[in-house]
């Protein structure tokens, strides 16, 4: 896949994953921290977790995978085997979600562990390499 293609790809996940938060998760502290003006409070959408699996997987799960997939799009694009550094670097963002997940199930960190981040991270993992190829 071309660098420019791959870019945009990476754009646009990372895009859907911050619209996703602006719409449906205001109350999360990223948002909150640019001052959740008025303008902003219409934008939500209303839609709200009741219990539902599927509505769980796409307001929690979905953004961080789409996060975590335009990091390791971007990650591979400036990947050089013969540098070492690029490829400490690439291991430690294919790790990083798998690391805080853990940091969090064992308290070390805020937050929230959840095993449907753990899948959504190795899915994102596999479509990236699939796509990479």
């Amino acid at each position: 896949m071309s660098n420019i293609k791959c870019i945009v790809l990476a754009s646009l996940s990372l895009l859907t994953g911050c619209l996703i938060y602006l719409f449906f998760r205001q109350s999360v502290v990223a948002v909150n921290w640019i001052g959740n003006p008025e303008w902003l409070k219409s934008l939500d959408a209303g839609v709200k977790y009741d219990g539902n699996v599927p509505t769980y997987l796409l307001l929690y799960c979905l953004p961080d995978a789409l996060w975590y997939f335009s990091m390791l799009i971007l990650q591979f694009q400036f990947y050089d085997k013969s540098v070492l550094f690029c490829k400490i670097l690439l291991c430690l963002t294919i790790a990083l979600p798998f690391v805080i997940e853990i940091m969090q199930f064992f308290k070390m960190i805020r937050g929230t562990f959840d095993k449907f981040d753990i899948v959504f991270y190795l899915i994102t993992l596999l479509i990236t390499l699939k796509v990479k190829k």
